[in-house]
């Protein structure tokens, strides 16, 4: 059988609200009963599942691992629906007839009633999910944009508040997907070309947030240089790569400084100097941190369009 599920948990959790897991014995089934409800036909005669719908769901399949007693009924109920005798209820499925579609009482069942499959779960809120939607729902004139191309890249110096760029990195991805945003630690795969990786990255991106703190121009490598001087500063090249390139770059300044003077700066990253720019204080928190990803989303219109 299989399951639309959080992707936080595992196909087995059950639902702390609803104390309810719905199943379907076919794959297309479990997806029409979670996605296309409600679905109206647009103006080109097809029906688009829109990018927030599946946000951080994932599908899998599931085997029951004991006998159940499930009550049959002629049309949908309306969930939930409760049987003193019955560990689940079976009905037709309205969205994709004449298949069934069936719910679970897991406080009725025995302890671990659902086993996922080994290697079957699918995230369906990035490309891959998109793809999969758009494969499985074709028949019923459903298609699923997929993710944008990444939209935010989050420039850093792992030695001055590196703990923002990480924070940053977790509000946008709230809001945007984890597809849309890179941060070098948690989107360079193990094995790959980091140097052709980040350039490639920072090319790609519709906007470079650049997080400044208290050392980020001074701050010395093992030889006793600034950093910001070396020609081979990761910080810097990327910096520079998104200038050329045209990318919009936000500096996120964080705690007590001064702004950036471009005469202790590099040439060619005095553009940054005249940027508008975000602020944190030296005491901010992660609230502080998603106000400023929420300024960036309303002012930016690629964030804006691709947000949920």
């Amino acid at each position: 059988m299989w399951r639309v599920h959080s992707a936080d948990t595992s196909a087995e959790s059950v639902p702390p609200k609803d104390n309810i897991m719905c199943v379907s014995r076919n794959r297309a089934t479990a997806l029409a009963e979670r996605y296309l409800a409600n679905l109206a036909f647009g103006s080109t005669g097809d029906r688009v599942i829109e990018r927030g719908s599946p946000r951080g769901e994932a599908l899998s399949a599931v085997v029951t691992t004991a006998d159940l007693t499930l009550a049959w009924l002629s049309v949908p109920p309306a969930l939930p629906v409760r049987f003193d005798w019955a560990q689940g209820a079976l009905w037709p499925s309205m969205l994709d007839v004449p298949r069934r579609t069936m719910a679970l009482f897991p406080d009725r069942c025995p302890d671990g009633v659902l086993e996922t499959m080994s290697e079957t779960t699918t995230r369906l809120d990035d490309a891959e999910g998109a793809a999969l939607l758009t494969e499985v729902l074709d028949p019923y004139r459903v298609r699923v944009p997929p993710p944008d191309d990444l939209l935010a890249f989050i420039n850093y110096r792992s030695g001055d508040e590196k703990h923002v760029a990480l924070l940053l990195d977790k509000a946008l991805r709230a809001r945007l997907g984890d597809s849309a945003v890179f941060l070098d630690r948690r989107s360079i795969e193990l094995g790959t070309d980091f140097a052709e990786k980040l350039m490639v990255s920072v090319r790609g991106c519709k906007v470079l947030v650049s997080v400044i703190g208290p050392r980020w121009e001074e701050f010395y490598d093992q030889d006793g240089r600034r950093a910001i001087e070396r020609a081979d500063d990761w910080v810097r090249r990327e910096i520079v790569e998104a200038l050329r390139h045209g990318i919009k770059i936000v500096p996120v300044i964080v705690g007590r400084r001064p702004g950036l003077r471009k005469e202790i700066l590099p040439e060619e990253v005095h553009p940054i100097v005249n940027l508008q720019a975000a602020y944190l204080s030296d005491a901010y928190t992660e609230e502080h941190v998603a106000e400023v990803v929420d300024k960036l989303i309303a002012e930016i219109p690629v964030l804006r369009r691709a947000a949920c």
